[in-house]
């Protein structure tokens, strides 16, 4: 993907979650949450699948491919890290300080970054992309602290719920990679294999909904199917809430295929921003220069994640050659159904490549 299409679609990810974010507020009643949450990611799921479907059909129709199990395994995993993650950080936020929780969840680039550096992914993040990441958590971390100071008083669970705050934050930094992976795997287009991200979420989460209620004190007396379609404590914005969730859950999806799984983490860091000038300009939100200078420096640090690699040392094809090993130099290989991956090219056919002598070759065909 070219790279202003990139960033168009990080910012329009950005605004969605900012919006989804901000009609969450507006749907709090006395600053309670009164609807199912975990009710409201299902109908978000379900109308994603009937987005995806369909877009599908009106591409012409849904390919025997989409039903292949192999491309419904490779989904699996991050379908089901999701559903634990998205269930148990509502958990979450009832057991640990609230302000101490957002503080810890900031790290999630930093296991997003240790994860990579593991197979099947294999990609190292370079060094200024690593100082990168600490300067966001810094940034984010700092933007918080007025949530932090306000909630210093309640109980921050003990080391059980560090423990719990740990396992979550890695599986939700697992998820991620995971579903970037399956994305990147396969060729075929996004609307196809969100049909089968989409599937799973929808199976998923009517499954635990339904085991919710089985695990009830007092069920209801009704199908299995209504049971779990209360609608208890939905309003107008609360369904607001679930279209803009679909909406920005399209948009991640879409930056996992495209991108990858940090970059769904700055579309969350642009997202505080878009959120704080709207909460500014709307509804009269003060903000110190303390707090704007923690964004700032977050925007800053995303610049320093994404600068060209020339930037910091532009590429001299003579020195590269005379410093090269006689095993080989580490080159970038990309395939069309495959994440980029690192790999050992021959010094002599990588010269070849770089010097082109002149005898009417063709370059492609001395390409590494």
């Amino acid at each position: 993907m070219r790279r202003h299409a990139s960033i168009a679609l990080t910012l329009g990810g950005a605004a969605l979650i900012a919006s989804t974010g901000l009609a969450m507020r507006a749907a709090e009643v006395n600053g309670h949450v009164l609807f199912n949450p975990i009710e409201a990611t299902f109908y978000a799921e379900a109308i994603k699948l009937g987005i995806t479907f369909v877009w599908s059909m009106s591409k012409g129709g849904i390919p025997t491919d989409v039903m292949a199990p192999k491309l419904w395994l490779y989904f699996a995993p991050a379908a089901t890290g999701y559903l634990v993650v998205n269930n148990m950080r509502y958990d979450l936020v009832r057991r640990v300080n609230p302000g101490l929780l957002a503080v810890l969840w900031n790290l999630k680039i930093v296991v997003i970054g240790a994860l990579y550096s593991l197979p099947p992914s294999s990609r190292r993040l370079a060094p200024r992309q690593w100082l990168a990441a600490a300067l966001i958590v810094v940034g984010t971390t700092t933007a918080q602290r007025s949530e932090f100071e306000l909630a210093k008083g309640a109980q921050s669970g003990g080391w059980p719920a560090f423990a719990l705050v740990f396992v979550v934050l890695v599986l939700s930094g697992a998820s991620a990679v995971a579903c970037e992976l399956a994305y990147k795997h396969s060729a075929l287009g996004l609307h196809l294999q969100n049909i089968v991200l989409y599937g799973e979420g929808v199976s998923f989460n009517y499954l635990a909904l339904l085991l919710r209620e089985l695990l009830a004190a007092a069920p209801r007396p009704r199908t299995m199917l209504v049971r779990t379609a209360s609608f208890a404590g939905f309003s107008a914005w609360t369904w607001t809430v679930v279209l803009l969730q679909a909406c920005a859950g399209y948009a991640v999806g879409a930056i996992f295929k495209y991108i990858d799984a940090i970059g769904q983490v700055v579309a969350d860091v642009i997202a505080v921003v878009i959120a704080t000038v709207f909460s500014v300009a709307f509804f009269g939100l003060q903000v110190d220069l303390g707090y704007a200078a923690s964004l700032l420096l977050c925007l800053l640090a995303i610049l320093l994640f994404y600068l060209p690699d020339d930037l910091f040392g532009p590429a001299n094809s003579s020195n590269s050659s005379s410093n090269s090993s006689s095993k080989g130099d580490l080159v970038l290989t990309t395939t069309p159904s495959t994440p980029p991956r690192w790999q050992y090219a021959p010094v002599d056919k990588q010269l070849r490549h770089q010097h082109h002598d002149g005898d009417g070759d063709d370059d492609s065909s001395s390409a590494p």
